[in-house]
């Protein structure tokens, strides 16, 4: 992640960062790091891994690992 790209960046995942502020989604997914830096700060989404997503499934994570955006908010 470079200072120079950062701008582009935004317009590039803009359309993404409007369609997931007006959806009715409590989270999204994202393998990719970087993706979920980006996703949250464009559409203030809890943004999670898939394996956290599956191991939340199977009730593998303590509650209070649960996956939020901050340690004080509610759990997805």
């Amino acid at each position: 992640m470079k200072r120079e790209n950062y701008r582009r960046s935004l317009r590039i995942g803009q359309p993404l960062a409007v369609e997931l502020r007006r959806a009715d989604y409590s989270a999204t997914v994202s393998e990719c790091s970087a993706c979920r830096m980006q996703i949250e700060h464009l559409s203030r989404k809890t943004t999670i891994h898939p394996i956290k997503l599956l191991a939340m499934s199977y009730g593998l994570l303590p509650d209070d690992k649960r996956l939020t955006r901050y340690a004080s908010e509610t759990t997805v």
